[in-house]
């Protein structure tokens, strides 16, 4: 019997956003005066937020300094995430199966609440969510479950009867402590060792392993 509803992670999950992200926080960097970071660098600071990517660029700077640099990446990320955001190949087959299987969607991410609805709004324009939910004031970022657990009250369905996919152990930590079964995909930020390692329920190495996992469990 297949899952009533699934949580999809969104970058790294369902999308391709570092070029984006790397291209605004260089931006940013650059207007500071500061050094930039090659993309595949800018790559390991991805999974915690907008807070966390800054702090992972400069290390050890008072909060000041990173509100600043905060802001300066949003500035351009609200631009750059337009033609730096690509969705992964068999995504929109992925949610036309789930549809019909009758398998409610639901998107939680840590990149900040108003980019995460722009994005899905912007890329998945046909596809119906039941929740879409970014990193936002009084809701803990994943790996708490704090997220997870309102996903499942507006899927109307249990923790049980849901699985939560991702890319990144953050995403399978956060499975656990909502008490969700998790799948890991390995198209994404973190490595197959480290997926592995952190406990997955299962782990998809393509779309339409990924696709069977969620309508055939």
């Amino acid at each position: 019997m297949a899952y009533k509803a699934v949580i999809f992670d969104l970058d790294g999950t369902l999308v391709e956003s570092l070029p984006g992200i790397a291209s605004a926080l260089n931006l940013a960097l650059q207007e500071q005066g500061r050094n930039t970071y090659p993309t595949e660098t800018i790559r390991t600071f991805i999974g915690d937020g907008s807070r966390a990517l800054c702090q992972r660029a400069i290390p050890d700077q008072p909060s000041e300094v990173l509100d600043s640099l905060e802001a300066g990446f949003k500035k351009y990320y609200a631009e750059e995430w337009k033609t730096g955001t690509l969705v992964f190949d068999g995504v929109h087959a992925l949610f036309t199966a789930c549809q019909e299987a009758d398998i409610r969607l639901a998107i939680l991410s840590n990149k900040p609440h108003s980019f995460t609805v722009d994005i899905v709004h912007g890329l998945f324009p046909n596809t119906t969510f039941d929740e879409v939910m970014g990193q936002q004031e009084g809701i803990t970022k994943k790996p708490a479950p704090d997220g997870t657990l309102l996903c499942i009250e507006k899927l109307n369905t249990s923790a049980s009867d849901t699985v939560f996919v991702g890319d990144s152990t953050i995403d399978i930590e956060t499975a656990k402590a909502a008490g969700t079964p998790s799948i890991a995909v390995t198209w994404g930020y973190h490595d197959q060792p480290q997926l592995i390692a952190s406990g997955a329920n299962a782990i998809a190495d393509t779309m339409q392993q990924l696709t069977q996992l969620i309508t055939q469990s």
